[in-house]
């Protein structure tokens, strides 16, 4: 599915970033459509945590789940980079 994209917030302190989903397929399927990622530090462990808001364009769209699979992926593949770069 081909999407674009914008950045609709930026909230240092409480460490988000809101992408809202603006063009492409994906807007054929949602009235609206933003991923919220927030970095989350708990001692030694950091982690990122998405949310999701839409609104269906239709009810028997179903729930965006590939989208939240997209997006753990994702951040699966940047976790392995950054574990594989600060090992060299």
């Amino acid at each position: 599915m081909v999407a674009k994209d914008k950045i609709d917030a930026i909230d240092m302190e409480n460490k988000t970033i809101t992408f809202e989903l603006i063009g492409g397929e994906v807007t054929s399927y949602f009235k609206s459509f933003k991923a919220t990622l927030q970095a989350i530090a708990q001692g030694d462990v950091n982690m990122v945590k998405w949310t999701l808001e839409y609104e269906k364009a239709r009810e028997d769209i179903p729930t965006p789940h590939s989208h939240l699979d997209f997006l753990i992926s994702c951040s699966r593949d940047v976790d392995a980079y950054l574990l594989k770069a600060q090992k060299n």
